[in-house]
């Protein structure tokens, strides 16, 4: 989400591409797989397994 004035609700959602080859398969999910309070997303397609890490913000940064 990111803010914007003149979109409803002060708010607008933009999508951002993770990777390009990796699709979200039979499962997806989003959790915080190693605890530095990031959420992860993992996805299961017949390519395989696919974890990508979150970093946490620090300091608003």
């Amino acid at each position: 989400m990111v803010r914007s004035p003149k979109a409803p609700g002060g708010s607008e959602f933009v999508p951002e591409l993770i990777h390009n080859r990796s699709g979200a398969g039979s499962d997806v999910l989003a959790v915080d797989l190693n605890k530095d309070g990031a959420i992860d997303i993992v996805s299961s397609t017949d390519r395989g397994t696919f974890i990508f890490w979150n970093k946490p913000v620090r300091n608003g940064k």
